[in-house]
């Protein structure tokens, strides 16, 4: 449910322009979610850090594509060695829960309080 909230924001919050991360978001709004996996992951490929954050979140889902969550790991772990915060969380929360990985709350609280240090406020709350 949180993953299925932070996409809806994610994708409510982007603006588009002409590349394969904002043809994947025109094609998962227009219902062609295997199209939006296949353009997601050109991006992500293209190290558009975007593009991998929202396909870690159709592996989680297993939206478009079969559920992996290890996968999903994965693409939060490239994103988050990016500095893309959102992917620190999203990681961090996985480490606390230990859903496709194994739980480790040290791990979850160093990815939080990276977020935080990255201006991401939710982080700051969850670093505790």
């Amino acid at each position: 449910m949180l993953q299925k909230i932070l996409m809806t924001l994610f994708l409510l919050g982007f603006t588009l322009s002409a590349n394969n991360f904002s043809n994947g978001v025109s094609a998962y709004n227009s219902g062609d979610k295997q199209k939006a996996v296949k353009l997601w992951s050109k991006a992500c490929d293209d190290n558009d850090m975007d593009g991998c954050f929202i396909l870690g979140l159709m592996y989680y889902d297993g939206e478009g594509v079969i559920q992996n969550k290890q996968k999903a790991v994965k693409l939060y772990t490239k994103a988050c060695d990016s500095n893309f915060m959102r992917a620190c969380l999203n990681l961090g929360i996985l480490y606390v829960t230990g859903d496709g990985v194994r739980q480790n709350k040290r791990i979850a609280k160093e990815l939080f309080a990276k977020a935080c240090d990255g201006g991401l406020k939710l982080g700051c709350n969850l670093v505790n």
